[in-house]
């Protein structure tokens, strides 16, 4: 489950002191005055990856809290694109390992047959991996705790000679610092403080709305059922009507896929304008790009009146789906800042839109 890189800024702190001193001076009879390196001391790599398997199997996964995290490395089959338990022990190993330059990370797709969907699993950044997961700042702390417990016996006061499973207080020292660091980017604002399991963020307007997929049928449906049946809007669409499209112009199904972009855009869940709009039945633009306001509406002769007309369709029918800020929207509802948000960019396209030129309307092309 991508929480374990919570691991991640704690154990590289721990070799990454070294590597910021060099080597230390409590052993110089080794190695012709050049003591062991933390990855050395550590058993390089497979003493590393023992220390976190250690870690995540008796200690993480145990808890009552914290193994909640861990949702999709115990569902069955694990979800493609997560990795198994084992694929998120090597990454971290890695990662350890990159910090004293011993290794390269991510370093090669991580073999795992046991998960079926996603045997080769490339190893991720540890921000990216948290996104989502709804950790509070007690429960950072409590997972820091466990392993801090764990590594202070490998500690000794600095000045002491350096052995094999040891490491400086000074170098702990680091770990910590840099531990500190982190939380920021692991923790989640907002989420509750815990220590408690895994609590799913409150889905966002775009997941509330049905993601992609949802908001493509909104506006299908607007633009099938309200807009091409309007005796004015409908006029402006004559480039669809045609058999073939000219050249250039999108067909009604690759507006409407343009105008799902731009919604989804507004809400910051995806970029517009996008990849290509495939449509085969538009035989002279299969591929269209999204264009910007301006340009997709130059010379349609679009007045105020008209501009408010098509305007006023939509809010009507996202209304109904709006409740008082304050409550908890349920699956298909915004709150009501989010319906003035999205107003509010729509409203900011008019003047892209609209030709000061044209009567103010409502009127069909080319404007009255």
């Amino acid at each position: 489950m991508k929480s374990i890189k919570l691991l991640g800024p704690f154990v590289v702190a721990i070799v990454a002191a070294p590597a910021v001193v060099g080597c230390s001076s409590d052993d110089d009879s080794n190695s012709g005055g050049m003591s062991p390196s933390a990855y050395e001391r550590l058993g390089g790599h497979a003493g590393l990856l023992k220390f976190v398997k250690g870690e995540v199997e008796d200690k993480i996964l145990k808890d009552s809290d914290l193994k909640t995290y861990f949702f999709n490395q115990v569902a069955s089959p694990i979800p493609a694109g997560h990795p198994s338990a084992a694929q998120i022990e090597e990454c971290f190993t890695r990662l350890v390992a990159s910090a004293v330059k011993a290794e390269q990370y991510p370093g090669a797709p991580v073999r795992d047959a046991a998960n079926t969907n996603t045997p080769d699993f490339t190893c991720r950044d540890m921000k990216s991996s948290h996104v989502g997961l709804n950790i509070g700042d007690k429960t950072f702390d409590k997972f820091v705790g466990i392993l801090a417990a764990d590594l202070m016996p490998l500690v000794v006061p600095d000045g002491t000679k350096l052995t094999a499973g040891h490491i400086s207080q000074s170098e702990f020292n680091v770990l910590a610092s840099a531990l500190t660091g982190t939380k920021s980017a692991i923790t989640t604002q907002g989420a509750p403080p815990g220590p408690g399991p895994f609590t799913p963020p409150a889905p966002s307007a775009y997941e509330r709305l049905g993601k992609h997929e949802g908001l493509l049928a909104f506006v299908k449906g607007e633009v099938e059922n309200k807009i091409l049946k309007d005796t004015n809007l409908k006029t402006y669409f004559f480039n669809q009507v045609k058999s073939p499209i000219p050249a250039g112009h999108p067909s009604a199904a690759q507006i409407e896929e343009c105008f799902t972009r731009l919604v989804a855009s507004v809400v910051g869940a995806e970029t517009y304008p996008g990849a290509p709009v495939n449509d085969a039945a538009n035989t002279n633009t299969p591929n269209f790009t999204c264009r910007n306001m301006k340009a997709s509406h130059a010379g349609l002769k679009i007045g105020d009146k008209t501009f408010d007309a098509f305007l006023n369709i939509l809010a009507t029918d996202l209304m109904p789906l709006v409740v008082a800020d304050g409550k908890t929207p349920g699956a298909g509802q915004i709150t009501q800042s989010e319906f003035n948000a999205l107003a509010s960019a729509l409203t900011d396209t008019k003047s892209d839109i609209t030709d000061p030129s044209a009567p103010s309307g409502p009127a069909p092309f080319p404007g009255g």
